[in-house]
């Protein structure tokens, strides 16, 4: 088989993000959950984490795993692979597992963009650009161990499972009972993973399967049906229900409850994005072409819809809960454009700019890392030094929208990383200076 010329660029620009993501994680010291999973998780509280009993084997962490399943999480399948990396495996072999799932999201992201059509090169670079710059909370991805297995696996197995799901609700056919018993494990383990996302999904078949339901074949159930039993594992777990009726959460306060929602309208920006260029598009190509456009990405549309009321329903709000809802509005942006754009001076002349910042957000976003991770070691070094639990930290000033590529380091983290190191102190930082843009 003949490799073109294009299949070598696009096999380039995966290469070079991959390599990039591999160089992020690298320069990512291992950061909050991950000095918790250290540690055996108990059968009671208050302290779950036994600080006294470090994770020794996969005993150790089937065990802990099935503790913390009941008790404070139902995530079991991510942080099964969280506690064995940080606690046996290690964060070298994380950084290159972690870096060919990266490039798995980037191929599934251009196929979730340009679906049931050739993505060529110049595609790659589009829309990995536009995702690379546009993407909230990308610090979530790379930051350690447990944000990325949280938000980027858990993501990537939700784009397979929706490519699945489209390309049979496009295109049903038969498969063999093997395959079936495949995608249905499939789906269980895309269930299993992340609520946050498992749940507006889960959701949105639910409605999508009631107004279809005589149009979906036999595989699309199976992948509905595995989905649905993975994300009650998890949104059913005692753990999960504990958190929940946490008495933080039940001491009900209209005024934070309200506080949050307004955050949503803030921090909502790739949303509105979505909005606009589709009022755009309605306006430059007809009501009828907008209209088969929003029937052609209901299933879409559905999800962003129900995963905004998951978040109305929840008393606490962060921004991370609305990573779903934003990923998949940078995606519906991309198909707006390419649905709006059709001659081949848009590519010409987008793309070798979107190529050069790509190049140039990337390699800062490196060097960003690069200098944070130094200013960690060093607060790291100047508290083992320390004989007062005080420990200097040189914070890392960020340019204007990079903010959110690096975690802020709270009490949860400085607590446990503490009992990692052996120092009776729990630290405390003092902030000296920083470091020039």
């Amino acid at each position: 088989m003949k490799v073109t010329k294009d299949q070598c660029l696009t096999l380039a620009i995966l290469a070079l993000m991959g390599t990039a993501f591999f160089l992020l994680n690298y320069y990512s010291p291992l950061r909050a959950d991950d000095y918790y999973y250290q540690f055996f998780i108990v059968d009671h509280y208050p302290q779950p984490a036994d600080v006294a009993r470090p994770i020794c084997s996969m005993s150790d962490v089937f065990h802990s795993q099935v503790n913390h399943y009941f008790l404070l999480n139902g995530r079991f399948t991510n942080h099964f692979v969280v506690q064995s990396f940080v606690s046996l495996w290690g964060k070298g072999w994380f950084n290159v597992c972690t870096s060919v799932v990266f490039v798995l999201f980037l191929v599934g992201t251009v196929r979730l963009v340009r679906y049931n059509q050739p993505a060529s090169a110049k595609d790659y670079v589009l829309i990995i650009a536009v995702w690379w710059v546009l993407q909230p909370q990308i610090g979530c991805m790379y930051n350690g161990v447990a944000f990325p297995v949280n938000y980027l696996w858990a993501m990537t197995l939700c784009v397979y499972f929706l490519l699945a799901v489209l390309r049979q609700i496009r295109n049903p056919r038969q498969v063999p009972l093997w395959h079936l018993i495949l995608l249905f494990l499939f789906a269980l383990l895309t269930g299993s993973t992340h609520e946050g996302f498992t749940i507006p999904i889960s959701g949105a078949l639910f409605l999508y399967s009631l107004y279809h339901r005589g149009r979906l074949g036999r595989v699309t159930w199976v992948l509905i049906i595995g989905l649905w039993i993975g994300t009650a594992f998890v949104a059913l777990a005692p753990g999960t229900l504990y958190r929940a009726n946490h008495p933080y959460l039940t001491q009900f306060d209209w005024g934070v409850y309200f506080a949050g929602k307004l955050e949503i309208i803030r921090c909502s920006k790739r949303f509105y994005l979505m909005v606009c260029l589709m009022l755009t598009g309605w306006a430059a190509c007809g009501r009828l072409r907008i209209k088969t456009f929003i029937q052609e990405n209901s299933l879409v549309f559905l999800i962003i819809a129900v995963n905004f009321a998951f978040i109305l329903l929840i008393y606490e709000y962060m921004q991370r809960m609305e990573f779903l809802i934003e990923y998949l509005s940078i995606i519906v942006s991309l198909k707006v454009i390419y649905w709006a754009s059709r001659s081949k001076w848009f590519y010409r002349f987008f793309c070798p700019q979107l190529l050069v910042i790509l190049i140039v957000h990337v390699s800062l976003s490196v060097y960003l890392s690069m200098l944070f991770c130094d200013a960690y070691r060093q607060m790291i070094a100047s508290y083992l030094q320390s004989t007062d639990g005080v420990a200097d930290y040189h914070t890392v000033e960020m340019p204007y929208g990079f903010g959110n590529r690096f975690l802020p380091i709270d009490g949860y983290e400085k607590e446990y990383l503490s009992a990692t190191l052996g120092k009776s102190d729990r630290m405390r930082l003092r902030i000296i200076e920083e470091h020039p843009k």
